[in-house]
């Protein structure tokens, strides 16, 4: 009897996690949604969009199996409990504990796979992220210099004739105000390509010179057939770049290892807010499938905020610890505090009904 009930129950779970897992990860997708469009607007193929959008999938998987880990053994239970199973089981002589042992144990099993993303493939596919960002927008210096978004380039108007290739251009205009003298200075150019670097054929530049005691500036009038300009003028803004200097490329072995050699908090903190992570799916499956027994039944308003709140409260700790790891107290505290508290209580709340208590 007992290895029908487990599997009954899990493959009743894996197919509701499944069709859950796929939604929820595509609903965390559309929060990046403004990075994409950030991308887009600096001219990213869509070959390197679509990979870019890859990566992004492993960094969200933690977080989305934990919710439908939650999602998932709320319904195996409402199942169980709407089918009357549940109380033909308890006749049968079986407590609590053992009917719902194989959710535990997804639960569990779903915390190793947690473990096994943020050991290696997580920090692998943060900085993958990292370098292709890095790379597309320093290989799209034009693209960079049309939309006006180089250092040098604020309040400018820029026009230019790019072709397809996106690395060469034509009949380039360029206005650019100058803060110090309140003039403008212009730079034309019959083409402008990039190859390694930036070049620029035929220009010509009028742009003036400040002078001291507020005199009139000088006008300096440049004709010049060819010349290079530093790559770092068309970089773009730092906010379209993720710091590579972060911990969250660092695998477990590495974070420890930093860690003991140097000493940091900030290592510490990483570490207790991916060990968070790990015990999310074990702490909501276990809580959500404890606080889910009879707070489906009529006038149970209290157990139906005890499961919303021990759901909400726990990822809500994840997410403050991951904002503020800065804070190394506060990113620890956070991250392991909710599981600690709602763990105990839901074992707690188990007991009393194994005596009819409530």
């Amino acid at each position: 009897m007992m290895n029908i009930l487990w599997r009954y129950q899990i493959r009743e779970f894996s197919v509701r996690l499944l069709f859950i897992l796929t939604f929820t990860t595509l609903a965390l997708l559309t929060l990046k949604s403004d990075m994409f469009a950030k991308l887009v607007a600096i001219g990213i193929s869509a070959k390197t969009l679509v990979l870019f959008l890859m990566l992004q999938i492993p960094l969200l998987l933690p977080m989305a199996i934990s919710i439908s880990c939650f999602l998932s053994v709320c319904l195996v239970v409402h199942k169980l409990w709407r089918s009357n199973m549940l109380s033909t089981l308890r006749a049968c002589g079986l407590s609590i504990q053992e009917i719902l042992a194989p959710l535990y144990f997804m639960g569990l099993f779903f915390s190793f796979i947690n473990l096994l993303l943020l050991s290696d493939l997580v920090p692998l596919a943060r900085m993958q992220s990292y370098a292709l960002l890095h790379d597309e927008t320093k290989i799209n210096p034009l693209v960079t210099l049309k939309k006006g978004k180089a250092p040098l380039l604020r309040h400018s108007f820029v026009h230019m004739e790019m072709d397809k290739s996106k690395k060469f251009a034509k009949n380039l205009f360029l206005l650019i105000p100058d803060p110090h003298t309140e003039f403008l200075h212009l730079l034309t150019a019959k083409s402008i390509s990039y190859d390694e670097s930036v070049s620029i054929k035929e220009s010509s530049l009028i742009s003036t010179i400040a002078q001291e005691d507020g005199k009139m500036p000088t006008l300096v009038i440049e004709n010049v057939f060819s010349q290079k300009i530093p790559l770092s003028f068309f970089l773009p803004s730092p906010t379209l770049y993720y710091s590579a200097k972060n911990y969250g490329v660092l695998t477990f072995k590495e974070l420890f290892n930093s860690f003991n050699t140097y000493k940091n908090p900030f290592f510490l903190s990483d570490i207790f807010v991916r060990l968070g992570f790990i015990i999310l799916p074990f702490s909501l499956t276990f809580t959500g499938a404890i606080f889910s027994l009879r707070s489906l039944e009529s006038n149970q308003k209290v157990r139906i905020a005890l499961l919303a709140i021990s759901c909400v409260v726990s990822i809500v700790g994840i997410i403050a610890a991951r904002t503020f790891r800065v804070s190394p107290n506060v990113a620890i505290l956070a991250s392991i505090v909710p599981s600690a508290i709602f763990i105990p209580l839901a074992a707690i709340y188990r007991s009393f009904l194994e005596r009819g208590k409530v």
